[in-house]
């Protein structure tokens, strides 16, 4: 059973149908991580170490007429593999060389150009686009720039690096204390007060205000600068 599992893990590619390219560390590493990313159940980038130093590399290989991936085994439990390109010398005869080294499945994420301070708003022009190893995303990292655009720092943030949900949050549009026109609509009727607001809130967040005149509190959701909209019916009796 062992034996099966550990098999089911390596993936053996046969790449012989491919054509000679032109070689050279960078186009062999590409080479391999194409090769891993096609037969992987969720195809995505994938970043390629070799063992083999680029210079030595570039010395053996990248001189001759070119080279082809003839097979390749991924072990995704360790991220490690062996690969075998067939060159051609400067005779044109066929030669082989064989590699080893790691590679690991890597996604794009929002980072920011340039460091931001704690109160700054960010836009799409403050982010740029930053590789990460996949297996070190969580749930609280930003992923997509519409995550984060609009919104304001909360603490000084450095450049280049991945961010996180904790470090933004939506611009204030209400503060504590301020004084808004809460609206509740029911077919036919639209009913209106004045709400203190309990808390801060930013655009689309529900907050808990006070009626400046009969003093009961409504939560309500906050569609400008200037007014907040009753959200259950079960709260517009609430709003006088």
């Amino acid at each position: 059973m062992k034996n099966i599992i550990r098999t089911s893990l390596i993936i053996a590619i046969a790449a012989a149908s491919l054509g000679f390219t032109p070689a050279g560390a960078t186009t062999i590493r590409q080479a391999i991580a194409d090769a891993i990313s096609a037969r992987m159940p969720a195809p995505g980038r994938y970043e390629v170490n070799l063992g083999t130093p680029d210079i030595t590399l570039e010395e053996r290989v990248s001189l001759q007429n070119g080279r082809r991936l003839e097979r390749l085994n991924y072990n995704p439990a360790n991220q490690s593999f062996q690969a075998t390109f067939i060159y051609r010398n400067d005779l044109g005869n066929e030669e082989r060389i064989a590699l080893a080294g790691t590679a690991y499945a890597v996604i794009g994420v929002p980072a920011l150009v340039q460091d931001v301070a704690a109160g700054d708003t960010i836009s799409g022009a403050s982010l740029d686009t930053i590789e990460v190893p996949a297996s070190r995303t969580t749930a609280s990292m930003i992923t997509a720039p519409d995550m984060v655009v609009g919104q304001v720092a909360r603490r000084n943030v450095r450049a280049n690096t991945p961010l996180f949900a904790m470090d933004f949050a939506k611009p204030v549009m209400v503060r504590k204390g301020e004084t808004v026109t809460i609206v509740a609509e029911m077919p036919g009727i639209r009913i209106s007060a004045q709400g203190k607001a309990m808390t801060n809130g930013g655009k689309g967040d529900i907050i808990t205000f006070m009626n400046t005149s009969s003093r009961r509190s409504v939560d309500a959701r906050i569609v400008d600068a200037g007014t907040a909209v009753i959200t259950t019916q079960a709260q517009t009796a609430s709003i006088n």
